[in-house]
């Protein structure tokens, strides 16, 4: 049975990707699912799920929208960011976008903190920190 089969409505990631030589685009993988990065979408502005809701629950339809907000979403403590990160303009972008707030941690969202997720955040952060002081070049050019 295929989905027009059974009238299955759903939201589905697609994974694509631009090939430099030729500009063509190539399908990595399609996901039934919102993808990974949409809570990057929604600290950007642009919340996903609501979209989503309003797609297939409300029957709001829209056309297709694009989010152009800039926003810096990091996995490291924004030391490394400031220490670590190589030289030039990709650098530079996001240290402004640090000093505007524009400039989030997904794991680190205070309506899901208690002191156990507090500890386990410290220790992966720090460990995160560790591991750049320890093996990461230290002359800013992002080559050891």
């Amino acid at each position: 049975a295929s989905t027009h089969d059974i009238s299955l409505l759903l939201s589905a990631n697609f994974d694509i990707k631009r090939d430099p030589r030729d500009g063509s685009y190539r399908f990595l993988e399609i996901n039934p699912r919102p993808g990974g990065s949409s809570d990057y979408v929604t600290q950007a502005g642009f919340n996903l799920a609501r979209w989503i809701w309003r797609d297939l629950v409300l029957g709001e339809h829209h056309e297709p929208a694009f989010c152009h907000n800039r926003h810096l979403w990091i996995g490291t403590p924004r030391f490394v960011v400031r220490r670590f990160a190589p030289q030039g303009s990709l650098k530079n972008d996001a240290l402004q976008l640090m000093r505007e707030g524009r400039c989030s941690k997904s794991a680190h969202w205070s309506k899901d903190m208690n002191p156990r997720r507090a500890l386990e955040l410290f220790r992966w952060q720090f460990a995160i920190t560790r591991d750049f002081m320890q093996y990461a070049p230290r002359n800013g050019s992002g080559q050891a």
